[in-house]
């Protein structure tokens, strides 16, 4: 007999993000090719995943994330809640969604080099600082 919570942890993680990803709908991969391009020559572990019976491994994230056309930093949270105890999974969670994606840490480090220089324009595609320079 369980207490309800088995089947309400299966539905959490990447599980609800693998449901949409794979089918036979417009816009889903096939089974078969997920198992393919990640390297099984099995579907069972794919299905396996989107039954929630077992869970993604680490080691699939960055190829899973690059198949899905989604950021790596997108999936972290995902896979974070999986694997998390009950107790820690929020705190996690919220840290892993602070996680900028590697485009995004470029437009900050920008951000702040124009911060750090002071005021300036932009002029003919070129930050100019206050200085002219």
């Amino acid at each position: 007999m369980t207490d309800g919570n088995e089947n309400q942890d299966k539905d959490i993680g990447l599980v609800p993000f693998l449901k949409a990803l794979v089918g036979t709908e417009p816009g889903q991969i096939p089974i078969s090719v997920l198992a393919d391009d990640l390297g099984y020559t099995s579907e069972n572990f794919i299905q396996r995943w989107i039954e929630g019976k077992s869970k993604v491994p680490l080691n699939r994230l960055p190829a899973l994330a690059e198949i899905a056309s989604h950021n790596l930093a997108d999936l972290l949270p995902m896979w974070i809640e999986q694997e998390a105890e009950p107790e820690l999974r929020e705190e996690l969670v919220k840290a892993a969604e602070s996680c900028s994606p590697a485009w995004e840490m470029q437009l900050i480090h920008f951000a702040r080099e124009l911060y750090a220089d002071g005021p300036g324009e932009w002029r003919d595609g070129t930050w100019l600082n206050a200085g002219g320079k």
